[in-house]
């Protein structure tokens, strides 16, 4: 209402139980709770939330099964995407690069130049070891020489896909990703695809073997469109949406380690088909429409 302070709107979290469908509140009242996702055991629940004034976002955690929540990231920067690792024993997850002394002493002064497209910040990725009933601990700098996106974990443990791009700016966020490894013990980075425009949703295979994502057809394409899977052995990329499809393929995830479901949007329908990656473009079952 038109009583109500300036700022977004609030966001909670229920959590539904798949036997009667009742909703249990965990996170209510005025607070804005982001990106829920359980730990790959089930016991947990992490989130993003900023809690208190002038605070910065954090990833949250708590146990399914009920009691508080905890902060269990520090980022002095705040948290803007995070994930899982394999294994739930750490967080990776998405930090802006943090103000220099020089420009944070000026700001604190009261001097507040308008930047336009300079002085722009990095958006680093990290890794930090999840304890719970501990105090957050130290983040491990994983990437600082890209501007970091969004974040795919292989299954497996041995990479970690991430998409980045040169500058952070809205338009580069938007059509100028491009999917990277990370080898996560020797550290080492490679190019996997030069993304032709927009890109959409980004899977590991559950053998580690594949990376199934969606994106442009081109780069004259103006939405996510197609789906694409991409060899992490050969760093070879084949198109699984038929050129003549008259649809778009929006947001994918792994059935198994030969077969994806896939969204996709037919005029004003939207449906979710099977795909099997060893098959030719087009070949494939809707399942739900």
């Amino acid at each position: 209402s038109l009583d109500d302070a300036a700022g977004g709107s609030w966001k909670r979290l229920y959590l539904v139980s798949t036997k009667d469908g009742e909703p249990r509140p965990y996170i209510i009242g005025d607070v804005s709770v982001n990106n829920p996702s359980f730990s790959p055991d089930g016991e947990f629940l992490a989130f993003r939330m900023t809690r208190g004034q002038d605070a910065k976002s954090q990833v949250w955690a708590m146990p399914v099964d009920g009691g508080e929540a905890v902060a269990v990231t520090a980022s002095a920067t705040g948290v803007s995407a995070f994930a899982w690792s394999h294994d739930g024993h750490s967080l990776l997850t998405i930090e802006a690069e943090a103000q220099n002394e020089d420009e944070k002493k000026l700001a604190d002064k009261g001097w507040l130049p308008q930047w336009y497209e300079e002085n722009l910040r990095g958006r680093f990725l990290y890794r930090t070891p999840f304890q719970w009933n501990h105090a957050p601990q130290e983040s491990e700098l994983l990437v600082d020489d890209a501007v970091v996106w969004k974040l795919a974990v292989d299954p497996t443990g041995k990479n970690l896909v991430f998409s980045s791009s040169e500058r952070n700016l809205v338009d580069d966020s938007i059509m100028f990703q491009d999917l990277h490894v990370l080898d996560l013990e020797s550290g080492d980075t490679h190019l996997l695809v030069d993304v032709p425009g927009k890109l959409g949703d980004v899977k590991v295979g559950p053998d580690g073997l594949n990376v199934a994502w969606t994106g442009a057809a081109t780069l004259n394409d103006h939405a996510v469109s197609t789906l694409f899977i991409s060899s992490l052995e050969n760093l070879e990329t084949r198109k699984l949406t038929a050129s003549d499809y008259q649809g778009h393929a929006r947001h994918v995830t792994w059935r198994d380690k030969k077969t994806v479901l896939v969204q996709v949007d037919e005029g004003m329908h939207k449906h979710l088909i099977e795909q099997r990656i060893d098959r030719d473009p087009g070949n494939s079952k809707v399942v739900l429409m």
